[in-house]
């Protein structure tokens, strides 16, 4: 008989979350579990990415402009879905953090039941540890059965905190799609590029992506081209910065494009100059692909060790300027060819054993 399990979520848009939940939903085992998707809002373009078997429920919150009418009508809706689902699944799993509806409802539904944290954060709240407390404790996060993190870091900063809560706390890595992006890397670019190519991908967030620092360390040195692919809130930032350091003709912002996997794939290096993340997709990406990486997200993981495949370096200007100046001179080795098919395997495995046993 197969096993009920309840997944919430936001949407299904374009997002880290929602695409590596996405992966989830086309990986996990359907001959053995019955899965519900409660979405907030039924939406997105990821919607028709999922299994037919896969049962999609909308959980839509009133916005209702009267303030007293719409808490009554959200907290009887809120009702009805507890006595709805009350403890009629094997296991729940309330898959982005920061709902609140739906963080409830999981833990209603399931005895067995599960919070996923996406990112850490200790450094979203820029260390200020009562308003991290004030965050999760809203959610209630010590009557969830299991806390899951994407990286061993963001893990053990919440049980610094929480000390408590430890023997709840698991890693489970984000599921990546390995051959979508072998073969969406094989699109031809309309870029001409120069060659070394040095690739970054992600969000223009100086707060946690620390593109200054890559742009004030590629300073140094001639001879190159880096494309930045993304989009956000500092981009006027780094367009500023490029001009006055006058390398225009060396690094070029691209914006956000659809599929970053051939820049990948054509560059010599990738770089990431985080403060801090929460699970380094593209660095797993530049693994698949095979191309060596500079980075100064420094967690450890269960599955792999980043040391075995790029440079992994402090969060300075001086350490990401000499690992540049090594690669320019010597390139980097990757000492490993990453086995992307065993570290599917290894975290649909750690799945399989949250859904079937439940923490003490």
């Amino acid at each position: 008989m197969k096993k009920k399990v309840l997944l919430c979520s936001y949407n299904l848009d374009i997002g880290g979350i929602e695409t590596s939940l996405v992966n989830l939903l086309n990986k996990i085992d359907l001959n053995k579990y019955e899965i519900t998707l409660l979405l907030e809002k039924k939406e997105g373009i990821f919607l028709k990415s999922i299994p037919k078997d896969i049962k999609v429920i909308e959980y839509k919150t009133s916005d209702c402009k009267n303030i007293i009418f719409r808490k009554i009508i959200n907290r009887l809706k809120l009702i009805f879905y507890i006595l709805k689902f009350y403890k009629k699944f094997d296991f729940t799993g309330c898959y982005a953090t920061h709902l609140g509806p739906e963080a409830i409802i999981t833990r209603y539904a399931s005895t067995n039941n599960a919070l996923w944290v996406h990112s850490n954060y200790y450094y979203v709240y820029k260390k200020d540890i009562n308003k991290m407390k004030e965050f999760f404790d809203k959610r209630k996060v010590s009557k969830f059965n299991k806390i899951l993190f994407v990286s061993n870091e963001s893990k053990e900063d919440f049980i610094n905190i929480y000390k408590t809560l430890k023997n709840k706390c698991f890693v489970l890595s984000n599921i990546i799609d390995y051959k979508k992006i072998i073969s969406l890397s094989n699109e031809k670019i309309s870029e001409k590029i120069k060659k070394p190519l040095i690739v970054f991908v992600g969000r223009l967030d100086e707060e946690s992506k620390r593109i200054s620092l890559l742009i004030e360390s590629l300073s140094h040195f001639d001879n190159y081209e880096c494309l930045i692919i993304g989009d956000g809130p500092d981009k006027n930032l780094y367009e500023k910065l490029i001009e006055e350091k006058k390398l225009r003709n060396k690094i070029k912002l691209l914006g956000k494009k659809d599929n970053p996997y051939p820049y990948i794939k054509n560059s010599d290096l990738v770089i990431l100059t985080s403060l801090y993340e929460g699970f380094p997709v593209v660095l797993v990406e530049a693994m698949i692909l095979s191309k060596p990486f500079i980075s100064t997200f420094t967690s450890s993981n269960k599955y792999f060790d980043l040391k075995d495949y790029g440079n992994i370096v402090d969060n300075n200007i001086e350490s990401v300027t000499e690992a540049l100046k090594e690669f320019f001179e010597k390139g980097i080795k990757v000492k490993n060819k990453f086995d992307f098919e065993e570290f599917e395997k290894n975290i649909l495995l750690d799945l399989e054993e949250l859904i079937e046993k439940r923490s003490n």
